[in-house]
């Protein structure tokens, strides 16, 4: 769970590890780090995911694409 601060900063909440750690200054920050392979293993257990959807047999057709939902409150 990532939470952001009053200031602008964002923290991560990992509940595998049990720990709530300040992650990142702004949300630049945050966005730079889920756009690399490693930010989306680490934080969005990206492999996890993707090794789930292949065993329930399901693909994308030529054309789709995965879309990450994005919650505005604006």
């Amino acid at each position: 769970m990532f939470l952001e601060s009053a200031d602008g900063t964002w923290w991560f909440l990992d509940t595998f590890e049990g720990q709530f750690v300040r992650g990142w200054n702004s949300r630049a920050d945050i966005t730079a780090d889920l756009d690399t392979e490693g930010g989306q293993d680490r934080y969005l257990l990206a492999t996890l995911a993707m090794a789930a959807y292949h065993r329930r047999g399901l693909h994308l057709d030529a054309g789709q694409l995965h879309e990450q939902l994005q919650n505005n409150p604006s």
